[in-house]
C-alpha cells in the first residue's frame, strides 16, 4: 500500500501514467476458451445452454479486467456443472473508465472477417485519444467476428485427440467426428470454407485410420466421407484431394471414359432410374465438343452443355462392393525372395501372387466404381485414392495381407493406396511418375495384354542399374521409394474400349514424408509435437 502510493505521488521522481499501463481493449467472448463453448458442454445440457457470444455482454474494458476469458474452463466451471448461463458483462461492469467510439477503417490492418468502411474500438472516457502502443494481440478495436458454433476440442490434429479414438471405437459417428474436426479447422486453423476444413479432415483421418489399422471404421469414414463430398446434386465446388477443384475442369478424353463408364453400367442395370438422363447429358456433351474441335459450334454451346450435366459430373453414380471370398494374397508369395531382392537391387518383380478371383475383383473395380475424378495429361491419364474411392474391400485386403506376409512389409503402416488409368489413344510415356509417398511400394498392372508387351510396362532406374519390366497381367513390382519407377506406354498396343484399358494401382507403405509444412513444427501425426500457432496459443505441448 505504501508503495503504490508513493507510485502515485511521484515519489521516486516519475509518476505512474494509469492509461499507459491500463490501456482500453474491446472485450468480448475468446472462442474455445470459454468451457460452455465446448461440444461436450452443449451435448449434456442442450443447445440453449451454450454460452454463444451476446452483443450485451461485450464492451471497452480496461486491459487485464476480463470476466468473459476464463482460459481453458477454470474460470467457468460453476457454469460448466451446473448448466447456468454465463452472463458476467465481459468488461466487469467498469462501464465508467473506458468508451466505445468508431473510426475510419484501415483497410490495409482490418481483419478478414471485418465489413464496412467504420469499425468499433475503445479509448479512456472523455479522452480522444487512442493508446495503441499495447502488446501485439490486443484487441482495441472489435475484430467483427462472432463464433456461433460450439468449440470443439483444440487437440483435433493429434493422435491422441477425443476426435480420433472415440471415432475408431465407435463411440461417435463419421458424421460427429467430422463435424468436431470441421470445426476445430474454421474457428483456429486458418480454413475460409467448409469444404476445405472437411477436406483436411478427411484426409488427417484416413492417415490415423491406415496408421492404427482400424479397418472397420477406415471403411465406414471412407464410404460417408465419399458420399458426402461426391453426392449427386451436392455443392457445387469439391475441392480434389490431389488439389485444386475438382469437378469444374473437363477434357473430351476424360468426358469419353466417363460416358463409357456409363454405358458398361447401364448394360449391367447398375444404374437406378434417377440417372436415365445422364447417359444422354453425357452423349450430348461429347457431340458438342466433338463438333466444337471441327469448329461447327461455339465455345457458349459447350459450356451450357457442360452446365447442364454439372450436377452429375465427378459424382458418385456408382459405388458397388468387390469382395473375394478367402486369401487374395496366393502361396507363390515369396517373402525371402523379395527381401533378397531389395537388399541386392532396391526393387524386386513378383508373379502370380494374387488369386485369379482377386484380379478380376480389381479389374471390375476398376471398370464400374465411380472413382476417376482426377485427370491428367489432359484426360489421358485418370487418377485416384482410398480417399476418392479406391477404398474397397478386395483392396484394403490386399495391403494388409501383404503386412501380414512378410516382415519387409509388416515394419511399416499402409499409407495410401493409388490407381493410375490410362487412355489408348494417348502417345509416349504419360506420367505417374511422381514419387511415392513413404518407404516401399507396391505397382500392379493390371488389363488386358497389350500387342507388344515389352514396350508396355515400367523402366526402373536403381543405383545399380536400369532395366524394363515388360506388361504381365498381375505382374507388380516392389521397390524402395529411393528407386525412381516409371511406365512405360505405348497407346496405340492397346485395344480401344473401357475394359481394354491399362490400369495401375500402387500400395504405399511407411510413414508420410509429404504432409509437413517445412516452415513450421507442426507434424500431421501431432505425436509429441508442439501445436500450430493460433491466436492465442503458441507452442502448445499436448503430451
Amino acid at each position: 500500500r505504501d508503495l503504490r502510493r508513493a507510485f502515485r505521488e511521484g515519489f521516486f521522481g516519475f509518476r505512474t501514467d494509469a492509461s499507459k499501463i491500463y490501456p482500453c481493449v474491446y472485450a468480448n467472448q475468446l472462442d474455445g476458451a470459454m468451457a460452455c463453448l465446448d461440444e461436450d458442454f452443449t451435448e449434456e445440457f442442450g443447445e440453449d445452454k451454450t454460452c454463444y457470444p451476446r452483443e450485451e455482454q461485450e464492451g471497452c474494458s480496461v486491459l487485464a479486467f476480463s470476466c468473459c476469458w476464463p482460459f481453458w474452463g477454470w474460470g467457468d466451471k460453476l457454469q460448466y456443472f451446473t448448466g447456468v448461463r454465463w452472463d458476467l458483462p465481459c468488461n466487469c461492469g467498469l462501464d465508467d473508465l473506458c468508451e466505445s467510439f468508431t473510426r475510419p477503417r484501415d483497410t490495409a490492418l482490418a481483419p478478414p472477417a471485418s465489413t464496412g468502411s467504420e469499425e468499433l474500438c475503445c479509448r479512456h472516457r472523455g479522452s480522444t485519444e487512442l493508446f495503441p502502443v499495447v502488446d501485439e494481440g490486443t484487441f482495441i478495436c472489435w475484430d467483427g467476428r462472432r463464433w456461433m458454433e460450439p468449440a470443439a476440442p483444440e487437440d483435433q490434429p493429434t493422435y491422441t485427440a477425443t476426435g480420433f479414438t472415440d471415432f475408431a471405437a465407435g463411440r461417435r459417428t463419421a458424421e460427429q467426428a467430422l463435424r468436431s474436426c470441421a470445426r476445430d479447422n474454421l474457428m483456429r486453423r486458418g480454413h475460409a470454407t467448409n469444404a476445405s476444413a472437411e477436406l483436411e479432415c478427411h484426409q488427417r483421418f484416413l492417415k490415423f485410420l491406415l496408421a492404427k489399422e482400424h479397418w472397420a471404421q477406415l471403411s465406414v469414414w471412407t464410404d460417408v466421407m465419399l458420399r458426402r463430398r461426391r453426392a449427386v446434386g451436392g455443392d457445387p465446388i469439391i475441392l480434389s484431394v490431389f488439389g485444386g477443384i475438382g469437378n469444374k475442369r473437363f477434357e473430351l478424353a476424360k468426358v469419353e471414359h466417363d460416358a463409357a463408364q456409363l454405358r458398361l453400367l447401364q448394360d449391367k442395370k447398375l444404374l437406378g432410374p434417377e440417372y436415365e438422363r445422364v447417359l444422354p447429358a453425357y452423349e450430348e456433351l461429347l457431340a458438342g465438343m466433338r463438333d466444337f474441335s471441327r469448329g461447327f459450334s461455339d465455345r457458349d454451346q459447350v459450356l451450357q452443355l457442360f452446365e447442364d450435366l454439372s450436377p452429375y459430373y465427378n459424382r458418385l453414380l456408382h459405388l458397388g462392393d468387390f469382395i473375394v471370398k478367402g486369401s487374395v494374397v496366393t502361396e507363390a508369395l515369396s517373402c525371402p525372395t523379395i527381401e533378397a531382392q531389395l537388399a541386392e537391387q532396391q526393387f524386386a518383380v513378383i508373379d502370380d501372387w494374387l488369386s485369379g478371383s482377386t484380379l478380376d475383383a480389381l479389374e471390375q473395380l476398376a471398370a464400374e466404381r465411380s472413382m476417376w475424378f482426377t485427370s491428367v495429361d489432359n484426360g489421358y491419364l485418370l487418377k485416384t485414392s482410398l480417399a476418392d474411392g479406391l477404398h474397397a474391400e478386395v483392396v484394403i485386403r490386399v495391403g494388409r495381407e501383404l503386412r501380414e506376409r512378410c516382415e519387409v512389409f509388416g515394419v511399416h503402416p499402409l499409407l495410401d493406396v493409388l490407381g493410375y488409368k490410362y487412355d489408348p489413344a494417348s502417345f509416349g510415356t504419360l506420367g505417374h511418375d511422381e514419387v511415392p509417398d513413404g518407404s516401399l511400394a507396391v505397382v500392379l498392372m493390371l488389363g488386358q495384354s497389350p500387342r507388344k508387351l515389352a514396350r508396355n510396362g515400367f523402366q526402373v532406374f536403381s543405383p545399380t542399374s536400369t532395366q524394363t519390366v515388360a506388361f504381365h497381367r498381375g505382374r507388380a513390382v516392389v521397390f524402395r521409394t529411393s528407386v525412381s519407377v516409371k511406365p512405360a506406354y505405348t497407346g496405340s498396343d492397346w485395344e480401344a474400349g473401357l475394359l481394354g484399358r491399362r490400369v495401375d494401382l500402387r500400395w504405399e507403405f511407411g510413414r508420410s514424408r509429404t504432409w509437413v509444412d517445412p516452415e513450421s513444427d507442426f507434424v500431421p501425426t501431432m505425436e509429441g509435437k508442439t501445436d500450430a500457432p493460433h491466436y492465442y496459443t503458441q507452442d502448445h505441448d499436448h503430451r
